[in-house]
């Protein structure tokens, strides 16, 4: 059985392929699920869809308020599964180890794109119904992906290159560091993901061009490139 090391943590950590409701969780809280819940409520996104929501939910659109609500509300059944040991959501974690971490939580915080405005909050909201815990949206949620990359790159001086792969757009920042002190981050301009039906060889050339030109970019500083990326590898052989 493999232990958790929160400092050195494997792909066995993702809770993306957590199941929820006989699906991965990937595929319920991602994106896509985001967009297909929109869909059921007679929504129809014309843009990033987080931002969408967030439009409709400023002009008093009851569907965007229950497309919140229900997103929150798959949160906080998975988050609430996960803090109550189900084994069944995440079958692969066989040490107690995972599941204690997840039990002694008592503040979940939420990053990432989908995290960010009054979408954000409300999702939030709902799910602390469910999970027995805070739940709380990051400052500057889209960044956490960004400052998670760099606390990993961590270093006596100098810079790292840091990237978020996201589903759309991969942000890029270079992590200034001085005496193992994050000083900031320097971000560089957004460039478009790999195409999500694209076969895995294309995947990873597009992966590694996109790592060597955002240290490039940087002005090829010693220090690492470390990217966050959740769900480009779904099975070991893809």
């Amino acid at each position: 059985m493999i232990a958790l090391e929160p400092g050195r943590l494997s792909p066995l950590a993702s809770i993306n392929r957590a199941v929820l409701d006989g699906r991965a969780a990937r595929d319920v809280l991602g994106a896509p699920g985001l967009v297909a819940l929109a869909a059921a409520a007679g929504l129809h996104p014309d843009g990033p869809v987080r931002s969408y929501l967030d439009r409709r939910l400023a002009a008093g659109d009851p569907a965007a308020e229950r497309v919140a609500a229900g997103y929150g509300a798959r949160l906080g059944t998975l988050l609430a599964a996960l803090r109550s040991g189900d084994r069944a959501v995440r079958p692969e974690w066989e040490h107690p180890s995972w599941w204690q971490r997840w039990a002694a939580a008592t503040t979940i915080r939420l990053g990432g794109g989908l995290a960010g405005g009054p979408f954000g909050a409300l999702v939030a909201a709902r799910a602390a119904q469910s999970a027995g815990c805070r739940v709380v949206v990051e400052p500057a949620p889209a960044d956490l992906p960004l400052r998670g990359a760099a606390r990993i790159s961590r270093r006596r001086h100098g810079p790292a290159v840091v990237l978020d792969f996201g589903h759309t757009w991969v942000k890029r920042a270079i992590a200034d560091w001085d005496g193992l002190t994050l000083t900031g981050l320097r971000r560089l301009d957004p460039v478009p993901a790999p195409p999500e039906d694209a076969a895995g060889p294309a995947v990873a050339a597009a992966v590694a061009g996109t790592l060597a030109a955002a240290r490039a970019e940087a002005g090829d500083p010693p220090g690492p490139v470390v990217a966050a990326m959740a769900a480009y590898v779904i099975d070991a052989n893809e």
